[in-house]
C-alpha cells in the first residue's frame, strides 16, 4: 500500500523521534512505500548511517532529505541520533540535566495525618 510524502514522514517522526522533510525526483507518479521499519535506529548512529541504512528504499523516488533538530532548524553536520533526539526535549524542557523538583511548601507526614483522624474520632 502507497503512502503519500506527508505520512511517510509522520511514519518516521513517529518512529525514530526526530522530524524529515523529503523533495522528490522528477514525477510524483511513482508510489511511495510505507517506513518498514517499527523501531527506533540505535541512539549510537549518525544521521548518515541512518540515511544509508533506513532511506535505501527511497532512493530512486527524492532527491533530498532534511533532518531537523528540536527548535525546526535543519541539521547541518552529521551528528548522533542520540544528540538529535535530545535536541527535541531540550527544545521543550529546556536543560538536558535532570532537574530536582521543587520541595512542597508543607510537607505533612501520613502518619500525623492519621493520628489526627484517630484524635478526631475518639472525641
Amino acid at each position: 500500500m502507497a503512502v503519500s510524502i506527508t505520512e511517510l514522514q509522520n511514519q518516521i517522526a513517529a518512529v525514530e523521534g526526530f522530524r524529515v522533510s523529503f523533495s522528490r525526483l522528477g514525477a510524483a507518479k511513482l508510489p511511495i512505500e510505507p517506513y518498514a521499519y517499527d523501531v527506533m535506529a540505535p541512539s549510537k548512529w549518525r544521521i548518515s548511517d541512518w540515511k544509508r541504512v533506513r532511506l535505501t528504499a527511497y532512493i530512486a523516488l527524492f532527491k533530498s532529505v532534511d533532518v531537523y533538530r528540536g527548535d525546526d532548524t535543519v541539521v547541518k553536520s552529521d551528528v548522533r541520533l542520540v544528540t538529535l533526539r535530545d535536541s527535541y526535549y531540550e527544545a521543550k524542557y529546556g536543560s538536558l540535566e535532570p532537574m530536582e523538583p521543587e520541595p512542597a511548601t508543607e510537607v505533612i507526614s501520613l502518619d500525623s495525618r492519621r493520628a489526627r483522624k484517630t484524635m478526631k474520632r475518639e472525641s
